[in-house]
C-alpha cells in the first residue's frame, strides 16, 4: 500500500508533466524526488529511482511548489480557452472536414 510520501511524490510528478512540461514548455521539469511511471524507459533528466525516499517536509514543500505553479497556470489556460473558444473552432473545423 502506498504511503502519503508516495502519493505526494506521484502527484508532483503528474504536475511536473502536465503543468511544467506541457503548459510551461519546460523540457525537463521533473524533480529528482519524483518517481517515474512504471512503463517509462530510462531517459536523461527523469529520476530513475522509484524507491527513493525523502523527509516528509521536503516532499510536502515540493508538492506545495507544484500546486502553486498549477494555480498560477490554470487561470491563464482557462481564460485563453474561454476568450478564444479553441474547442468550438476545432469542432467547427472537424465538422466541415
Amino acid at each position: 500500500m502506498a504511503d502519503i510520501n508516495d502519493q505526494d511524490l506521484h502527484d508532483s510528478t503528474l504536475l511536473d508533466a502536465w503543468v511544467r512540461r506541457v503548459t510551461l514548455g519546460d523540457p525537463m521539469p521533473w524533480d529528482p524526488l519524483g518517481p517515474p511511471w512504471d512503463e517509462l524507459p530510462q531517459r536523461p533528466g527523469i529520476p530513475p529511482d522509484r524507491a527513493a525516499r525523502s523527509h516528509l517536509d521536503t516532499v510536502l514543500a515540493l508538492r506545495r511548489d507544484r500546486i502553486a505553479t498549477a494555480r498560477e497556470c490554470l487561470p491563464i489556460v482557462l481564460n485563453e480557452e474561454w476568450e478564444h473558444r479553441y474547442a468550438e473552432h476545432d469542432l467547427t473545423a472537424l465538422g466541415a472536414a
